[in-house]
């Protein structure tokens, strides 16, 4: 827009000077092509705007609201330049404990070294307690003989109910307690299935030492990223600087009649190119912080 304006404010100037007298009429033709283009560049910058409007929209919108299509997002602060401090150790440290990837890395770890101890230990002999205890007991009615075969002489009434007071009771009690030693011949599976589980817990450990060198480079190049851009934030200013000094100074010349148009809408085209860079090094600091 700024642009645009400088190249109309030199297009009416050109008019000016044709109608007294002091311009030919076709030197006018280089200052209204620079208005068209510039008026294109506009036009470009406003599509290019209203869709990273619709991009916020997408972002912070909850649902597909009819309204907030139609919602203009106008931004009321410009973006600083103060100095960020950055310390990359705090930063590293934050980053190694914190991010998810390397938490899930290191329970990753956790539960194959599990695997390993479990699979180490079924290779090893295997030594188990065994013990049991019970009751017994009998119930039902009690014949009495004389002598072994003879005839019945008595007969004593019973039940089931007697047999299971006796086992409740503990009056006929037997229990066992023992070791079972077994030692596996050859056990190949368990021995494949243990070399399986040292080999899965070394991939993980070289994976995760991968993630954290990953991590650290990460960090460290967005530390380097945050003192560039600020470098470049300060640089572009100057730049932007120098190029308005270098407009107003063409101006001021061809005004007296000592510089052309080419000269002037080269000085304009470079302080809009200086102005560009200057907000896309803001833009790209703010990013890295």
């Amino acid at each position: 827009g700024k642009s645009l304006a400088l190249a109309q404010k030199l297009l009416d100037e050109n008019q000016i000077k044709v109608r007294v007298g002091t311009m030919a009429p076709l030197d006018v033709v280089q200052a209204q092509s620079e208005v068209a283009g510039r008026e294109e560049g506009v036009i470009v910058a406003e599509n290019q705007l209203r869709e990273a409007e619709d991009t916020l929209k997408r972002s912070i919108s909850p649902g597909n609201e009819p309204g907030m299509w139609d919602l203009r997002i106008v931004p009321t602060d410009r973006p600083s330049a103060d100095p960020y401090p950055v310390d990359v150790e705090e930063a590293t440290q934050k980053a190694l404990k914190s991010r998810t990837d390397v938490q899930v890395a290191r329970k990753n770890l956790e539960r194959a070294d599990i695997d390993l101890r479990y699979a180490k230990s079924q290779t090893l002999p295997q030594l188990d307690l065994v013990g049991s205890y019970g009751g017994s007991g009998i119930g039902g009615t009690q014949i009495i003989r004389d002598g072994f075969g003879g005839p019945i002489i008595e007969t004593i009434p019973g039940g089931y109910g007697d047999a299971t007071s006796q086992v409740f009771g503990r009056d006929f009690p037997n229990w066992r307690i023992g070791f079972n030693l077994s030692y596996p011949i050859l056990n190949r599976s368990a021995k494949a299935a243990n070399a399986q589980a040292r080999l899965a817990k070394e991939q993980l450990e070289t994976s995760l030492r991968r993630l954290e060198m990953n991590v650290v480079s990460e960090v460290r190049t967005a530390a380097r990223a945050v003192e560039t851009n600020l470098k470049r934030v300060q640089t572009s200013r100057a730049a932007r600087t120098l190029q308005e000094q270098r407009l107003d100074a063409e101006q001021k010349k061809f005004a007296a009649g000592m510089s052309t148009n080419f000269f002037v809408t080269q000085a304009q085209r470079d302080l809009a190119n200086a102005q560009v860079n200057e907000v896309r090094a803001l833009a790209d600091y703010r990013k890295s912080q």
